[in-house]
């Protein structure tokens, strides 16, 4: 581990370059001095490490409580007790473990109190954070201070505190064996009751008061943070479009048996023009398609092979990746010098509005560094909350030179901060990510080792932090892709006898989606850098049914037949079906939400993504809000407030519940007569928000 004193001029902060391994501690102060701080920095690249925490919101702010307390473990076992003051050496403290209060946020608009319970946490879009550098990534410095209270309290702050030592054993078990990247502060407290009942006993005093500091928080004893919600299957058949080699360069092969194509694939391009060497995106229902050309212009086309539509501004684009929607685009530009820059363009294709975002890496405390060149591979999620992709990375040597090398990063759309996902690994090139069809959380990429020539294909489950090799390549990249339901990985797979020199091989995958199956076998001979598809609408049960609580005055709707079996048998109390359903389909998930634990005691529906993203970052536990439970069913968009020609309008309504004091409740129903008969209920109209096949 490297550590750098005196850095830049002037610079007040110290942080931990995950991608360099390196700490670095700025001239403005002595931060070199303060021991806490040094350990607080390290404490970062051991977290990196081993849990990964995300460095954004309630994950992020664990990551920065997590440093804190080993910064002041650290200190009291050198200095024989803590002051509980993170950077008291410095003249001023940045933080109080013990009495949070005590000082003041000061990039808060106005200034106030860090905060010591959930009640006082600072969601993403509050205003408190907006006059922070970059809303300090969701609060991870502010909210922190909640996980180094509870920590406080545990230690040495109850009556029968535990001791400094026992409570640093039990977060250390949590930090690097229970933690994953995802996890939230319920399973913060979690994992620190699992690790004080490992290594203490269960019903053990250590055990018992570490849940007390967690309820003196208020972060309460319920479940753990629910798993990523899986994404509605497309039904059908795995369709690939891939790239093949002939005399006029790299051409564009499909291979879908219900359009007819051969076994071996066929030509999609008429003039058979050549495209460059870069992945194909296709939208998530197998519609539409977006490559970029080999004179390096932006196309799009439907994947039925109808014409493509391009700019025509050649030698302007580099690569390019499309949302499973269909509404949003991400391109990489050339520049002047024929050479991609450092920016991800998104583009909003209903609007034609655009962002550009400039690429750096996240570093720990410092905000982020500009040690990225350029990005290539890209792929959204799901939700469109975030777009995964790889980047050629600077990493500095010991004697001060500097190598080149692919990582993996993850935008954060929503406040445009970079997490990183796979470090740079010196002599390694970690490259060419795809996600789960299914499985969002799931992402499999490229290991490529630059002196073999060959690539190992790995598979990291984000909720596990658990990553597993899967299968090598022979020689080259292996530009992996899921197949439609995860349970396979199709792959490039060296083949000398083919003109391509490439041919698809596919991966059977265990049931845990991370492990290989059997062995890997020929799937498509003489194609490369394949995008497996499948052609159709989402599906995750046939028909939404609609039921009503009369006692409620509460409406609730579900396409799982399951959960209807369930409601249909009381398992729901006295919800009775209305008779008014709709069928589910279409390429729009419905993001499902219910209350957080102090209510709404209701469920809301949307298949708004922007809607659905903004809820998501606003959820809070401490505080009546919305919390993500799945993607229940999957519909179509109106347009202004209409359906297309073969949908069915799905009309929203609102209770008024918050002006109310009653719990919210929308009602969603295809019948025109019974919304209109809710709105005269007093009800508030929301018109059109989904469109069902009829």
């Amino acid at each position: 581990i490297k550590g750098a004193v005196r850095y830049a001029n002037a610079y007040s902060n110290a942080f931990w370059d995950s991608d360099n391994q390196i700490m670095s501690f700025g001239d403005g102060k002595p931060y070199a001095r303060a021991l806490d701080i040094v350990a607080h920095e390290m404490t970062h690249g051991i977290t990196a490490s081993t849990a990964g925490l995300e460095y954004i919101n309630q994950s992020g702010a664990l990551n920065e409580a997590l440093s804190d307390i080993f910064g002041e473990a650290v200190e009291a076992r050198t200095k024989g007790s803590a002051d509980w003051l993170q950077g008291a050496e410095l003249g001023a403290p940045n933080r109080s473990l013990k009495d949070p209060h005590s000082l003041l946020n000061t990039c808060a608009k106005p200034p106030r109190p860090y905060p010591a319970k959930m009640s006082e946490f600072l969601v993403a879009s509050d205003s408190g954070l907006s006059g922070c550098v970059g809303s300090d990534n969701g609060g991870v410095h502010i909210n922190s201070s909640i996980i180094n209270y509870a920590f406080y309290l545990l230690a040495a702050g109850f009556p029968n505190a535990i001791g400094i030592r026992d409570a640093e054993r039990i977060f250390y078990d949590a930090l690097t064996l229970q933690l994953a990247p995802k996890s939230q502060f319920v399973d913060a407290r979690l994992a620190t009751i699992a690790s004080a009942e490992k290594l203490f006993g269960k019903g053990s005093a250590q055990a018992l008061r570490t849940a007390q500091a967690f309820d003196a928080v208020e972060i309460v004893d319920t479940s753990a943070s629910p798993k990523p919600a899986p994404v509605p299957v497309v039904a059908g058949v795995d369709s690939v479009m891939f790239l093949f080699k002939d005399s006029k360069g790299w051409q564009l092969g499909r291979r879908e048996a219900a359009l007819g194509d051969s076994a071996a694939g066929d030509y999609v391009l008429a003039d058979q023009r050549p495209l460059a060497y870069e992945k194909i995106s296709i939208s998530g229902d197998g519609t539409l398609m977006t490559f970029i050309s080999s004179d390096k212009d932006y196309c799009v086309m439907p994947t039925n092979g109808s014409a493509p539509s391009c700019t025509g501004l050649t030698n302007t684009f580099f690569s390019t990746a499309m949302s499973p929607s269909a509404r949003t685009v991400a391109v990489v530009l050339l520049n002047s010098a024929g050479d991609p820059d450092n920016k991800i363009r998104l583009i909003d294709i209903s609007t034609g509005s655009s962002r550009a975002i400039t690429l750096t890496a996240a570093a720990t405390d410092a905000g982020d560094i500009d040690t990225v060149l350029f990005a290539d591979q890209m792929t959204f999620d799901f939700s469109k909350s975030r777009l995964y992709y790889d980047a050629v990375t600077e990493i500095a040597s010991a004697d001060g030179t500097k190598s080149y090398v692919w990582a993996l990063y993850a935008l954060d759309i929503a406040s445009n901060s970079a997490l990183s996902v796979i470090p740079p690994l010196r002599d390694l090139n970690v490259a060419n990510p795809a996600l789960g069809h299914v499985r969002n959380d799931l992402i499999v990429f490229d290991a490529f080792d630059p002196v073999s020539k060959n690539s190992t294909i790995f598979v990291l489950d984000t909720t596990k932090n658990a990553v597993k090799a899967v299968v090598q390549t022979g020689t080259g990249y292996g530009f992996p892709s899921f197949n439609g339901d995860d349970s396979a990985i199709v792959f490039s797979h060296y083949n000398a006898a083919v003109p391509s020199t490439r041919s698809l091989w596919r991966q059977p995958l265990a049931a845990d989606h991370v492990s290989p199956a059997g062995a890997a076998s020929s799937w498509l001979s003489d194609g490369d850098v394949g995008t497996v598809y499948r052609r159709g609408s989402y599906v995750s049960g046939t028909t939404v049914v609609e039921y009503y609580h009369a006692g409620l005055d509460n409406y609730f709707i579900t396409a799982d037949p399951g959960e209807q079996a369930f409601v249909d048998g009381g398992g729901a109390g006295a919800f009775k079906r209305t008779g008014f359903n709709f069928k589910a389909g279409g390429s729009a998930p419905v993001c499902r939400f219910y209350g957080s634990a102090l209510g709404p005691n209701s469920h809301f529906y949307t298949a708004d993504e922007v809607e659905c993203a903004s809820l998501v970052s606003g959820y809070n536990p401490a505080v009546k809000s919305w919390k993500l439970e799945s993607y229940d069913f999957a519909t179509g968009r109106p347009n202004n407030g209409s359906c297309g020609a073969g949908q069915l309008p799905i009309y929203r309504a609102y209770n008024n519940g918050f002006s109310r004091g009653v719990d919210s409740n929308h009602r969603i129903t295809s019948n025109l007569a019974a919304y209109q008969q809710t709105l005269a209920r007093g009800w508030s109209g929301e018109g059109v928000t989904m469109c069902a096949p009829q």
